[in-house]
């Protein structure tokens, strides 16, 4: 699936941002500091909890929140 409207840039900034995310909790983990990687690690596996059900990513609506990226009015995301 890929997003067909302006909003591509947007979702792969938040594919970047959870690679990040899902590589701190596992460096935490291993640097001994084991409830603060788990707790990053659940907080992580919340997030997908949410964009899987609802297909809402907060990665991404702060992105455009903070850089100002709509949707063009009369243009709606859809899936291809």
């Amino acid at each position: 699936m890929r997003l067909v409207a302006s909003e591509s840039g947007s979702a792969a900034l938040c594919n970047g941002r959870r690679g990040v995310w899902s590589a701190g909790a596992a460096w935490l983990m291993s640097a001994g500091f084991i409830w603060a990687g788990v707790v990053a690690g659940s907080a992580l596996a919340l997030a997908g909890a949410i964009v899987a059900t609802t297909h809402f990513c907060l990665g991404s609506w702060m992105y455009q929140m903070f850089w100002g990226r709509r949707v063009p009015k009369g243009r709606r995301l859809t899936s291809a």
